[in-house]
């Protein structure tokens, strides 16, 4: 893409109020996409959820204002034995905070992360 073309789809991103308008006027230009839709299949991750071969755990949140709950992967996780899917009710995009004074008493999800880091690490592996 011409530089010229990278700095009107970026000063027309502050016109945009949808996370779809900002990704199809400044995301898909930016790396190269024809169209957003096109950007999304590549960025989904659905079509390679089916490739998992290591135990994997994926947690999202459904009032997540980046990504609908409708949009995740929740049958191919089902389907591979390799993947844990935790779905919150709260949690938003990243943060899961926790606690009456959340930022000092950390995130939930490090700490659950934490947890299933330390079950893999005493689970003996077989060796294929």
């Amino acid at each position: 893409r011409s530089t010229q073309s990278r700095s009107s789809a970026a000063s027309d991103v502050y016109k945009r109020q949808a996370l779809r308008d900002y990704d199809d006027r400044f995301t898909r230009i930016v790396f190269g996409y024809e169209t957003v839709d096109d950007y999304y299949r590549d960025a989904s991750s659905i079509n390679h959820i089916k490739d998992i071969r290591i135990p994997t755990l994926l947690i999202n949140a459904k009032d997540d204002p980046i990504i609908a709950s409708h949009a995740l992967p929740i049958i191919q996780c089902q389907e591979n034995p390799n993947t844990i899917l935790v779905l919150t009710e709260r949690g938003g995009h990243v943060a899961f905070l926790q606690g009456l004074w959340p930022f000092s008493s950390g995130s939930w999800a490090d700490k659950v992360t934490a947890e299933f880091l330390c079950a893999l690490a005493a689970k003996p592996r077989k060796r294929e």
